[in-house]
């Protein structure tokens, strides 16, 4: 049977990322209740005056509670899973990238590995390239795992590599 590791992320800055985005959900949600109150206590003739807000609030409602089962499945769905012959990312999802794919990655051919820690245009990014002997090169978006979690990814993916293709990955 292959040996299967299954890492879920513990990275302080993904975490605060995913509560400060849940927190603003909830508040949001949270005032336009409030407005939605406020409709709900005025008479008939205020009522009719004020009914474009209704008109507003409920879709901005419905679109604030998905967005909140959106953000509750990625903190469930989100995890790394490490094989002996591949590594597969559940989901795979940056900051504006409306590419949600899940990824298969390979260690066949892996020449190098490289670890970029920092700032760039979409903010702060973690990420491991691979780069494979045809030249390609695969980012892994590593944001959410702690520093302990990357190291430990890079000694697995070192270790399963190193053993399918026979020969040490820098």
């Amino acid at each position: 049977m292959e040996k299967q590791i299954v890492i879920r992320p513990k990275g302080k800055m993904g975490l605060f990322g995913l509560c400060f985005v849940f927190a603003f959900i909830l508040f949001a949600f949270f005032m336009s209740s409030l407005v939605y109150s406020g409709f709900l206590q005025m008479d008939s003739a205020e009522k009719a005056e004020h009914m474009y807000y209704l008109y507003i609030m409920i879709p901005v409602d419905i679109i604030l509670l998905i967005g909140l089962i959106l953000q509750i499945r990625e903190i469930i769905r989100y995890k790394m899973i490490i094989t002996e012959k591949e590594l597969y990312l559940a989901a795979n999802r940056e900051l504006f990238r409306t590419n949600h794919k899940k990824m298969h990655v390979r260690y066949t051919d892996l020449k190098s590995m490289q670890y970029f820690l920092g700032f760039e245009t979409i903010g702060f990014v973690s990420v491991i390239a691979l780069e494979y002997s045809d030249g390609n090169m695969i980012p892994l978006n590593v944001t959410r795992f702690s520093d302990k979690q990357v190291d430990l990814i890079m000694n697995y993916i070192k270790e399963f590599a190193e053993k399918e293709n026979g020969y040490p990955i820098e």
